[in-house]
Parts: structure tokens; C-alpha cells; sequence
């Protein structure tokens, strides 16, 4: 498993570095492989054998003579009566042995640091080998999107042992963690899902007839797609179509929705308010965009809002809303809609264990509504080419285009024609192909939002959890708030994945209340974490009050003892003013000779000393302390003002 894992580095590594093809990437390996056995003559089969040995991949017989006559084409092989011959100088040069020995140390601390991650936060041990199948198997899930049309199987190799939900859970669990939390690991899982997207051409017998930009091709979108796209899920989802969108009107393509189409948009956005704040809500029944609504406390008005926004919004996408052909037109072109929806619902129960028919039965006749306007717009043709395929249908559903494929082979008879409906990942997968270093955020947020996607609880999991909830509730085992809190909080669902691991059948009775006993004893923490955030705030609070304080002390001394100093001076000087009239008449009235005043000005100052001497006998005035009361008054009025109006 590790050389897979190394060797899938190494086509990564050919596409930017080097500049190669989905052909050309492949050169090296045989170089390698050819120096390491040591070949005398290079027989396709047991090149074949002995590829699958050394890098762990698996590249079926016809596949390989396309890569070989690559090679001979750059000198590396001859051929001599119809003999593969190698040409060893030339070989010499393109071995990557030390290359591929690099990579395979990155994949080890990938491995390595996903066993102490599960460890760690969900108590499960993964041995080395456990990890690395977990790993390929992650990478598998991309093979039904990429390899829907092709005509060989995935050139990863089997797997021993079968990979349960649990392990599924925690490998997208854990590479959505490296998003967020350490961007070199993850660009090493970025470049092994770009070096199987790299690779995954090989498989198809005739790729040629996809190479080329979108110029001249229609592109019509389902429901799922543009809801995504608007947001109606999340920003994750969001920005991942954003950007394939973006990358497909900068090849040239051109994006419209069908008007049925936008009426089921609307549809199903309408039915979100009428059940969003309705009691009856139930999450078994409820599409993801209302459980998105419901779990991010959207109320209608929010929803109203969001539903004003949406033409504008799919005006800034180019995504144009056109009519489907009349039904009555071009009859001629008219495909078999019975026998397209028993191959969808063959498809389905293939692909879907738990499929109900009759849940999706709406649904599938929209689809088969647009598949077959697709086929009245290419008006029976059956193009061999994308550049000629001038109209196709673009879902999020790759069981649909599956079966869509599977139809027109066998109605068209052909394996080689350009399929009319086309999973969101494997055209994503040619406008990266066409121009790899213009769309280098394409691959990283699709593996985000499809890792995102992947941890979500599945519709059977809600079903089976809510369940269990109904009968605690008739039970009587939960009160009306908790069954509440646990049927409809994003945190229930959020724990619920967590705990089970992705597996519904790890759901018992008691699994609600394992969950409630959670939600109160992290509420318990958070409000102990809380407290001590307050207390430490409080803590904080009182040694900068007390700093204050003391500061303010010291500060009210100074103003102090500048108020006496002021208020001092302001006292003598109003003493002197008050007690120099009194002396001077004094003076006069013991020595009228020595001070010469006119007349009135000596009647003026002895009336004045009379009246002092007067109010001294009959109300105690004495200026002295008349002075003081003065002074005690200066001293409050000049500190009000110095510390300002308290």
C-alpha cells in the first residue's frame, strides 16, 4: 500500500513538474521499472504483473501498450519484430527511484500522525496497514465520479479487508482537521488525490476525445448543484462550487439552469419556510438545505431574505435560466423516460442499500426531465468529442449520470460518445487537466467540502436516531426540552457523528441519552470555564481599581496640600486687607499727629474700627477667625476645582 501511496506522488509530481500528460506521466515508471528488472525484452503482460508488484497500481493491458508506444515515441523503447526493446541510456536518465523514496517518507508521517490523531481523540488504534487501506480506500471514493464512463476499473489495488463506516468517518474526519490545523500535511493528502486524478485518464480507451477546452458547450446544472453553489449548505460547499464554476466559464463553457429546474429550487427553498419554525419538524423528512437552515438558527424572514438574493446571485455566476424544449417538439428525438427510470432506480438500489423508491420517486422524474431536454437539444446526435457535445447536464449525483451513461450505451449503442450527464467531479476533473497551475484551488476545496460532506449523518442515520428519540419521549424518559434540544440542535447531530463514527448501526436506545448527559457535563464545563474567565476578569479588575485608588489617594494628597498653599496665601493677603484699615485708625486716634488725612477718611476709618470692636463684644466676630473660616473655604473651593465638580 505504501508504494501506491508514494507512486501517486510521483505522477503529481510529473503533471506540474514536468509538464506531462496523463500519458506522458506514466513514461518514468516504466524507465524505473525497466532498470529495476533489468529487462531484455519488455513484454506488455508481464509489465502489466510486475507494475501492479512495484508501484501498486494497477494499469490493465491496452492501457499499458498506450503507454509504452509513449515511451518508444521518446526513444526510451524500440521496437523489432514486434519485439518491445529498451533503450537503457535514455532509461538511466528518467528513474525515479530516489524521488519516489522521498514521497514515500511523506506518506509514512501521514500514516503515522493519523493513527495518534484516532488514538488520541477517539481512543481507536489503527495499525500501519489498517491506515494505509483506510487511506487507498478514501481514495477509491472518488473512482464511481471520475471512472463513471470508462471502460476499465480503478487502477488502485483491491483491499484486504473491507472498510468499515467507522474508518470512513475518521479518515475524511482527520483530513478536514489537516485543512484546519496543519496546511503541509494536508497538501501531501492534496497531492495524492491529485496524482490519482492525474492518473485516472489511462482508464479510459479513448481520453483523447475529452482533452480540450469548453468553447461552444452548454452546461446545464441541477438542483442540488446550484443550491450548493448558493450557499444553501454552507460556505464550504459554497466555495467549492464557486470555483468549478469559475474554472468551467473560464474554459469557455457557458452555465444555465432549466426553468423546471429553478422551480425546484424554489420549491424546495419555499417549503423550508413553512417548516422552519413549525413544531411538527422532522429531520428524517427534511431536505439538507432545511437542516442547514434549522441547525444555524434561520427563521423566515431570514430565509425570505436569502430567497430575494437568489437571482442576483445567479447573475454574478453566469448561470442563465432558460426554458426546456416543448415536449410536442422534436418528437423524433424523444428518449424511452420508462426504461431511463428503471435504470436509475437499478442504479440506485446498486449503489443505495437503503434506497425507497418511492421517497425519491419525485425527484427522479425531475431528472429524467432534464436528461431528456439534453437529449431534444442534441437532437439525436451522439458526439465523439466534448468539443462537439455541445449540450450537457451537470449533477452532484453520480449514480444518475451512472445510469444515464449506462442508458445511452445501450440505446446509441456506443461506448465511445460523449455522455449527456456528466457528475460535477469529473468535469472539474478536465478543466483542472486542461490547466492545472489556473485552478490550483479547485482540487483543494473539493476534497474540504467532499471530506465535510462525508462526516455528515446520512439520511438513514438521522432516521434511525430520531427513532430512538420518539421512543424515549413516549417512554417518558426525556422532558419536552430535551427532546427538543436532541431532535433539533446542530451540537445533537454534530456529537451524534462523533460518537458513532459515521456507523448507524452503533445507535442504541441509549445513545440520545449518552448524548444529553454530554451536552449537560460540556455545558457544566463551559460555565466553570466561564466563571473562572469571569473571576480571573473580576481579579484583574480589582488590582486596577486598587492601583487606581492609590493613584487617585496620592493624586487628592497633592491637590491638597496645593489647595492649603493657596488657600494660605489668599488668607494673609485678605487679613492684611481687612486688619490695615483698623491699625491705620488706630494710629490715628493715639497719634492724630503723625498721619495727616483729610477729614472724611479719618471719620471713614475710626467708624470702621468701632464697627470691628463692636461686633467682637456682642457676636463674638473676631477677624482672626472670621480669617480662618475663609481660609477652610478657599481650601474646599480651590480642591473642587483642581479635581474637577464631584
Amino acid at each position: 500500500m505504501d508504494r501506491t501511496l508514494s507512486s501517486l506522488a510521483v505522477l503529481n509530481v510529473n503533471k506540474n513538474l514536468f509538464q506531462m500528460d496523463y500519458i506522458e506521466s506514466f513514461v518514468p515508471f516504466i524507465a524505473t521499472l525497466i532498470k529495476r528488472k533489468n529487462y531484455a525484452e519488455i513484454i506488455p503482460s508481464v509489465l502489466c504483473e510486475d507494475f501492479k508488484y512495484e508501484f501498486g497500481l494497477v494499469i490493465p493491458y491496452h492501457p499499458m501498450i498506450l503507454i509504452l508506444n509513449r515511451a518508444k515515441k521518446r526513444g526510451m523503447i524500440k521496437q523489432e519484430e514486434n519485439k518491445y526493446l529498451p533503450v537503457l541510456d535514455l532509461i538511466e536518465k528518467l528513474d525515479f527511484s530516489k524521488q519516489a523514496q522521498k514521497h514515500l517518507s511523506d506518506y509514512n508521517r501521514i500514516c503515522t500522525d493519523f493513527i495518534k490523531y484516532t488514538e488520541k481523540k477517539y481512543k481507536t488504534r489503527f495499525t500501519t496497514e489498517e491506515a494505509e487501506e483506510t487511506l487507498i480506500a478514501y481514495l477509491k471514493e472518488y473512482d464511481f465520479e471520475i471512472l463513471f464512463a470508462a471502460q476499465n476499473k480503478s487502477f488502485l489495488p483491491e483491499i484486504k479487508h473491507t472498510i468499515s463506516k467507522r474508518n470512513k468517518y475518521l479518515i475524511n474526519r482527520y483530513i478536514k482537521y489537516l485543512h484546519d490545523n496543519n496546511h503541509e500535511l494536508f497538501k501531501i493528502v492534496e497531492n495524492l488525490a491529485v496524482g490519482y486524478l492525474v492518473a485516472s485518464p489511462i482508464l479510459y480507451d479513448n481520453f483523447v476525445n475529452y482533452k480540450g477546452n469548453f468553447e461552444g458547450i452548454d452546461f446545464y446544472l441541477d438542483t442540488n448543484l446550484i443550491l450548493k453553489a448558493l450557499g444553501s449548505e454552507g460556505d464550504i460547499f459554497r466555495d467549492n462550487y464557486h470555483e468549478l464554476l469559475h474554472a468551467m466559464v473560464q474554459q469557455g463553457g457557458r452555465l444555465f439552469a432549466f426553468l423546471h429546474t429553478y422551480e425546484e429550487m424554489m420549491g424546495i427553498l419555499k417549503d423550508c419556510i413553512r417548516w422552519i419554525d413549525n413544531p411538527l419538524y422532522d429531520p428524517r423528512k427534511a431536505s439538507p438545505t432545511l437542516r442547514f437552515f434549522r441547525h444555524n438558527n434561520f427563521g423566515p424572514s431570514d430565509i425570505d431574505l436569502f430567497i430575494i438574493s437568489i437571482d442576483t446571485k445567479l447573475q454574478d455566476l453566469n448561470i442563465k435560466i432558460v426554458l426546456s424544449p416543448d415536449p410536442n417538439d422534436s418528437k423524433l428525438y424523444q428518449i424511452d423516460e420508462e426504461k431511463l427510470y428503471n435504470k436509475i432506480v437499478e442504479t440506485y438500489i446498486e449503489t443505495h442499500p437503503l434506497f425507497v423508491e418511492e421517497e425519491k420517486k419525485y425527484v427522479i422524474l425531475k431528472d429524467i426531465k432534464s436528461i431528456a431536454a439534453i437529449a431534444k437539444l442534441r437532437r439525436g446526435d451522439a458526439p465523439i468529442s466534448i468539443k462537439n457535445s455541445k449540450y450537457i447536464l451537470i449533477t452532484t449525483n453520480s449514480s444518475l449520470a451512472s445510469a444515464s451513461r449506462k442508458f445511452e450505451v445501450e440505446e446509441l449503442k456506443s461506448e465511445n460518445s460523449i455522455p449527456s450527464c456528466m457528475p460535477d467531479t469529473f468535469i472539474g476533473t478536465l478543466a483542472w487537466l486542461q490547466a492545472p497551475n489556473r485552478f490550483v484551488n479547485l482540487n483543494e476545496k473539493k476534497i474540504v467540502s467532499d471530506c465535510y460532506a462525508a462526516i455528515q449523518p446520512s439520511d438513514y442515520l438521522i432516521s434511525k436516531y430520531v427513532d430512538e428519540i420518539e421512543k424515549l419521549r413516549k417512554e417518558g424518559k426525556l422532558e419536552p426540552n430535551q427532546y427538543f434540544v436532541l431532535r433539533t440542535h446542530r451540537f445533537a447531530y454534530e456529537m451524534l457523528q462523533d460518537r458513532v463514527m459515521g456507523d448507524s448501526n452503533l445507535i442504541t436506545w441509549k445513545t440520545p441519552l449518552e448524548l444529553l448527559k454530554e451536552m449537560e457535563e460540556r455545558a457544566s464545563r463551559d460555565e466553570r470555564k466561564k466563571y473562572r474567565r469571569e473571576l480571573e476578569g473580576h481579579e484583574k479588575t480589582k488590582s486596577i481599581l486598587e492601583a487606581t485608588i492609590s493613584e487617585k489617594d496620592k493624586l487628592i494628597k497633592r491637590i491638597m496640600t496645593l489647595s492649603r498653599i493657596a488657600a494660605g496665601v489668599i488668607y494673609w493677603a485678605l487679613m492684611a486687607i481687612l486688619m490695615f484699615p483698623a491699625i491705620v485708625g488706630i494710629v490715628i486716634q493715639v497719634f492724630p499727629e503723625l498721619i495727616q488725612f483729610p477729614k472724611t477718611m479719618k471719620i471713614i476709618l475710626l467708624i470702621y474700627s468701632a464697627i470691628l470692636a463692636i461686633a467682637g463684644i456682642y457676636s463674638g466676630f473676631i477677624i482672626k477667625g472670621f480669617g480662618k473660616k475663609i481660609k477652610h473655604r478657599l481650601e474646599y473651593g480651590i480642591s473642587k476645582i483642581f479635581r474637577g465638580r464631584e
